[in-house]
């Protein structure tokens, strides 16, 4: 008897110690890939797919929250709309056992080449309104997964990356500010839920993970990555931001 009482106590000790969170990550884990894509990370190669407007998430979806301007700063201050040009990448789709299924997503911007527009007569923006500022090219990336089961769809970010290219080096940059981040309606219990992080880079590329204690959201302000850099050309200074989001 005494025999027996200790087997059934080594046992559900064992339980208490594993049998929880084992349990509740197989639950958890997807049970099968059902695709997998390798993810383009080449920067040329990422605005040549958004020049021609390749995408595998509804571009309705990404056009809509897109958004990028040029401000001249000093006496006489103005902001210009700066055309943006963007490309999806489906990357992972897979199945938990519960049923839902997770789709993760890159998404890539880039503020357009309005030089090269200009020189080709494709842009409708005035010529007045072209100064060596644009030889500033912005870029950013956020990784998100789309959560999916029955009635509900909810979101979270894993990651953003980017940058700054200069076309032109006597345009100097600086003060990089970066911020990303999730916000909207909180899937465990509907209630607001904002979650951000400002950085800012010291480099002129950037890529950060998201915290892993950030919620998945059912999306109403957005999901994605923002950034603002300075530029400085003799005595003309202007700031670029970038909007990226969904």
């Amino acid at each position: 008897m005494k025999k027996w009482f200790a087997l059934m106590l080594t046992v559900t000790l064992a339980f208490s110690f594993f049998g929880e969170s084992t349990f509740a990550k197989v639950s958890d884990a997807p049970i099968r890939v059902l695709s997998e894509e390798v993810e383009i990370k080449d920067i040329d190669e990422l605005f040549e797919r958004a020049k021609e407007n390749v995408n595998d998430l509804d571009a309705n979806v990404i056009e809509d929250k897109l958004d990028a301007s040029l401000t001249k700063e000093g006496g006489g201050a103005s902001e210009t709309a700066v055309d943006l040009i963007s490309t999806s990448q489906l990357l992972k789709v897979s199945e938990k056992n519960d049923g839902t299924r997770l789709e993760e997503f890159a998404v890539t911007a880039f503020t357009a080449d309005v030089g090269q527009q200009m020189a080709s007569g494709s842009s409708s923006r005035s010529a007045s309104l072209w100064d060596e500022s644009y030889s500033v090219r912005a870029y950013a990336t956020y990784y998100f997964t789309r959560h999916v089961k029955g009635d509900y769809t909810y979101h979270d970010i894993t990651r953003a990356t980017g940058g700054w290219e200069r076309a032109d080096t006597s345009v100097t940059i600086s003060q990089k500010k970066v911020i990303y981040g999730a916000s909207g309606q909180r899937l465990k219990d509907s209630g607001y839920v904002q979650q951000s992080q400002t950085m800012y880079p010291s480099g002129n590329t950037f890529a950060y993970n998201a915290p892993s204690s950030w919620e998945p959201v059912i999306t109403l302000h957005g999901v994605g990555v923002s950034t603002w850099v300075t530029m400085n050309r003799g005595r003309s200074t202007w700031t670029l931001k970038l909007v990226c989001q969904n």
